[in-house]
């Protein structure tokens, strides 16, 4: 499959597009759009992040996180092209909240439309451009339904640029992540039936290590 200039935003269509072909069994499961992602990340300057690395970002209350559409966060890695946030009525990010805000973003909302579910997307991130219009009201139903997810939501607006990118982390079915790709711990799981997800947090260069 061909795809176009990564200068160009049509790119993180295109790679959408294959990881939701592949979701939906439209083509065969194949490494070529893992490989693609994490080549186009490093020639942004966005590495691998270590664990040491992820944990303090996880644990830095400074940040905050959201789920985020898949093709967005690659327009804003790749091009530059910021994500704009128009809200003043429902919780739309969290608080990072020694990593209870992560866990939260990476749990719920979309996994995706454009990527056929196949890839979670989850951005870390300073708050330098967002303004923060609190909590959601006490009188708002997630506070009975789900208390600790209210906690650590906000209510924010703005612009995510690209010098506010701390950490960008995609979730992959194992069903679809390439066997050779995993690591000796994730393949012990995988035979153990253990595993159902692969997590890969990639940092700016400037944070990683």
């Amino acid at each position: 499959m061909h795809y176009t200039n990564p200068n160009n935003h049509h790119f993180s269509e295109s790679l959408a597009t294959h990881f939701k072909e592949i979701a939906n069994h439209e083509i065969p499961n194949e490494e070529t759009p893992f490989v693609e992602l994490e080549q186009n990340l490093e020639n942004a300057g966005f590495s691998l992040a270590d664990q040491q690395t992820v944990f303090e970002l996880l644990h830095d209350n400074q940040l905050l996180c959201r789920s985020e559409n898949f093709s967005r966060v690659l327009d804003l890695i790749l091009t530059h092209i910021p994500i704009e946030i128009q809200n003043k009525n429902y919780a739309n990010m969290c608080t990072m909240s020694e990593s209870a805000g992560y866990r939260v973003a990476m749990a719920e909302g979309f996994s995706g439309k454009d990527v056929g579910s196949a890839v979670k997307t989850v951005l870390t991130f300073s708050g330098n451009s967002i303004e923060n219009h609190g909590h959601l009201p006490t009188t708002d139903d997630l506070w009975k339904l789900k208390p600790n997810t209210a906690e650590v939501s906000i209510i924010g607006s703005g612009t995510i640029n690209y010098d506010d990118v701390k950490m960008v982390s995609f979730r992959f079915p194992i069903a679809l992540y390439p066997e050779d790709k995993l690591t000796e711990q994730e393949r012990e799981l995988l035979d153990d039936e253990a595993i159902h997800f692969i997590v890969r947090h990639y940092t700016p260069s400037k944070t990683a290590h």
